[in-house]
């Protein structure tokens, strides 16, 4: 059973190669080969539809292709007319190899699709010389007609293709150059002569553009060798100059490192110097403390002799004192004794009397004298 080329059948497929199945006009290419087509139909919705592949099915006639406003390639095979191809304004590529078409009328509807460049028509039935007119009226740059009869009846094939289609760029299976396209306008202008002739202009062209070449190649060399020349003269400036930079850098810095000597044996010798004021002043400052400590135990030592001279001296003075008050104290009994032994005295004299002060007074002045 073949596909169902309906809008059910299409969503469906879309799914399955993960295409735009809700908005069947975004997709670009749809691939419908070897399914078993038999007719097209169901791309309304497919506006935006650029490539379509329908090789390899059972379609025999082209319909159903008026909606694909913005077709660039399509893919055909087993069919024997091409109509149905004039609405495909826009349509540039197209495969149509392993067809059955023969005769000029089914070509014919190739000249309706006005921006077709690229035209695959090989593996078909043609083989008349109509057909072929048809087909070389096309601005096609691309033409790929092996194995057609036509191919192998007409002689020269190839070289008329060349002259009447000024624009192909590629033909069957080999590229187009404009020599070969120039000789065979020289070969239908004037057969076989007019070819030989043409290949000689050609050849000389050739060996009078090798000569430019060759000359360019030349004066290239000679520039690059002036050029690699004045390059190695402005590298050996370049490293002369390096040079002497260098060597004014290696003065600077060991004129640097020579004050940097200079300072540091400066700083050496301030160091020194203020090493020696600090050994100095640690000595001068020893010395001080020495002579403080000295000063210190002589008048320690000269309090300690002082202590005792005065702790001597008192004992004396109080020795002298105990002595001098036994005197009085004996003096006092005697004036007493002797006061008290005056008969002129009717009774003994009392304390703080008249009497009795002056009798004070005198021993006071014994204690003075």
């Amino acid at each position: 059973m073949g596909f169902d080329m309906s809008p059910v059948g299409l969503k469906k497929l879309c799914r399955e190669k993960r295409l735009f199945a809700s908005l069947p006009e975004l997709n670009e290419v749809l691939h419908l080969h070897h399914r078993g087509i038999v007719e097209i139909k169901g791309l309304e919705e497919y506006t935006g539809l650029k490539t379509l592949h329908l090789e390899s099915n059972a379609i025999l006639k082209i319909k159903g292709l008026d909606c694909l406003m913005n077709l660039r390639c399509l893919y055909l095979n087993q069919i024997k007319c091409l109509k149905g191809l004039s609405c495909c304004q826009c349509l540039r590529q197209l495969n149509l190899s392993g067809n059955m078409l023969c005769l000029e009328e089914d070509v014919a509807h190739l000249t309706k699709c006005k921006s077709l460049q690229s035209l695959d028509i090989s593996r078909n039935k043609l083989d008349n010389e109509e057909s072929l007119q048809i087909i070389q009226s096309l601005r096609l740059t691309l033409l790929k007609m092996s194995g057609n009869p036509i191919v192998s009846t007409i002689p020269y094939y190839r070289k008329l293709c060349l002259v009447q289609m000024p624009t192909l760029t590629y033909l069957d299976e080999s590229p187009v150059s404009e020599n070969e396209r120039r000789l065979a306008r020289a070969w239908t202008e004037g057969g076989n002569e007019e070819e030989t002739s043409m290949r000689e202009t050609i050849r000389k062209e050739e060996a009078h553009q090798r000569e430019i070449h060759r000359q360019a190649f030349e004066a290239m060399i000679e520039e690059a060798t002036a050029e690699l020349a004045e390059n190695e003269r402005k590298q050996r400036e370049a490293a002369e100059r390096t040079q002497e930079e260098r060597a004014e850098a290696a003065a600077r810095e060991e004129q640097f490192r020579a004050e940097i000597a200079a300072r540091e044996e400066a700083k050496r010798g301030q160091e020194i110097q203020e090493q020696r004021r600090a050994e100095l002043a640690a000595m001068e400052e020893k010395r001080a403390a020495e002579l403080v400590a000295m000063e210190e135990e002589l008048a320690a030592e000269l309090a300690a002799r002082e202590k005792n001279l005065s702790e001597e001296w008192i004992l004396e003075r109080l020795e002298c004192a105990d002595k001098e008050r036994k005197f009085k104290e004996e003096l006092q009994e005697r004036v007493l004794e002797r006061m008290a032994q005056d008969k002129n005295v009717a009774r003994p004299m009392l304390w703080g009397t008249k009497a009795y002060k002056s009798l004070w007074e005198i021993a006071t002045n014994i204690e003075q004298s």
